[in-house]
């Protein structure tokens, strides 16, 4: 992973922490491994974005509890280089039950690309995020992830 990469990554996995640790927010950052590429995740409870100038990218930060922005960065794999030629689609929902499939938005912040969109998750217990990621000249990949929201 290059330095670029590599402090990119330290500081998603920063703010998530300190997320996590303020007024009982919690936030994640996850980490998986696909075919020529590293991709990070993170999840953040939409209210942590208001009032931030990330927060009018898929249109106004949604109102009401259990809503969360979710945000991938793809990284080449070996080097390290962002990847910045991708569409992404995300089904999230709890396991085994209904999901809900939205693209995720490009978006341009520090000069680097990730994607984003909201969605609903208001119920503790345990989601799974299934990305499918394009990119032209290679092979799709689908990359899940299981998030768990904890009860209050």
């Amino acid at each position: 992973m290059s330095t670029q990469a590599l402090r990119i990554a330290l500081l998603s996995a920063f703010l998530a922490t300190a997320l996590m640790n303020s007024g009982g927010v919690s936030a994640a950052e996850l980490t998986k491994f696909a075919p020529g590429m590293h991709v990070h995740l993170g999840v953040t409870p939409a209210e942590s974005l208001r009032g931030q100038p990330e927060s009018t990218t898929h249109g106004a930060v949604p109102s009401g509890k259990g809503q969360y922005h979710i945000v991938v960065a793809l990284f080449e794999s070996p080097g390290g280089r962002r990847i910045n030629n991708a569409e992404i689609t995300a089904k999230v929902g709890e396991i085994g039950l209904h999901t809900v499939e939205k693209r995720l938005d490009p978006m341009v912040i520090a000069n680097t690309i990730t994607w984003g969109n909201y969605f609903q998750m208001s119920t503790p217990g345990q989601y799974r995020i299934e990305l499918k990621i394009r990119r032209r000249g290679v092979a799709p990949a689908d990359v899940n992830f299981d998030y768990s929201i904890p009860r209050r």
